[in-house]
């Protein structure tokens, strides 16, 4: 099929104290609002969490502020994309959306240091309640001064009322990432909830008041998104 025709494959990373298919479970109405138009591909972080069945994507043993276990996620990421070719877009929540932003900014500032790949690499991002690590180490790859700008798209979402990851958290990553590059096409967009994946169905109150206006928030952000996964295409 030519490139314009076929599905959008997304690789989807969920948040810290998940799984892939809790993950799945989540994003029921986004897969309802891509049908026909994106694949979803949902994978499990490396490290276990609180039991067996629940991942994270790095570990805490020290605080907060020091993360370890980066480079076996990291592994993995760049394995799964590998897999499961091609992947236009890294789709993240929470702690999926920051290990999902912080792969795509190294994956760029090491290809402005490198020749550059015989295969295009993914330069696209969902951020749903995303934010920037707070690891000193990886934080800084987001203000790194590259002499050039970086070739990454991003689609930010995030809740009003979210006191996990706050409003300011998810916008700092957007501005972080509008800044690395003046032409690329970074959107925003909030729904009324809290920290959670907003419903894309009309029906769905459960991220939104059931009023007018959350109505049309929820129209808003539907299309906004589904406008973004087709433009990963052209």
């Amino acid at each position: 099929m030519e490139a314009s025709n076929r599905l959008v494959r997304i690789l989807c990373l969920h948040g810290h104290e998940q799984n892939a298919q809790l993950f799945r479970q989540k994003t029921g109405s986004l897969r309802k609002a891509l049908k026909n138009t994106a694949e979803l591909i949902y994978i499990d972080a490396p490290h276990q969490s609180s039991t067996p069945t629940l991942r994270t994507w790095w570990l805490r043993p020290c605080g907060p502020q020091l993360y370890e276990g980066w480079e076996e996620s990291r592994k993995r990421i760049q394995e799964s994309l590998q897999e499961h070719a091609p992947i236009d877009i890294l789709l993240g929540f929470s702690q999926g959306a920051a290990a999902a932003a912080l792969y795509l900014v190294q994956q760029q500032h090491t290809e402005a240091l490198s020749p550059p790949a015989t295969e295009a690499a993914v330069q696209s991002l969902i951020s749903i309640a995303g934010f920037i690590p707070r690891d000193e180490r990886y934080r800084k790859v987001f203000y790194y001064n590259t002499q050039r700008d970086l070739e990454l798209h991003s689609c930010h979402i995030y809740g009003d009322m979210d006191d996990i990851i706050t409003p300011e958290q998810s916008r700092e990553l957007s501005q972080a990432m509008a800044a690395m590059d003046s032409t690329s096409d970074v959107v925003v967009c909030s729904h009324g909830g809290g920290h959670m994946v907003p419903t894309l169905r009309k029906g769905d109150t459960s991220s939104y008041d059931g009023d007018d206006e959350g109505m049309r928030r929820v129209v808003v952000l539907s299309q906004t998104v589904k406008d973004f996964v087709r433009r990963r295409l052209h």
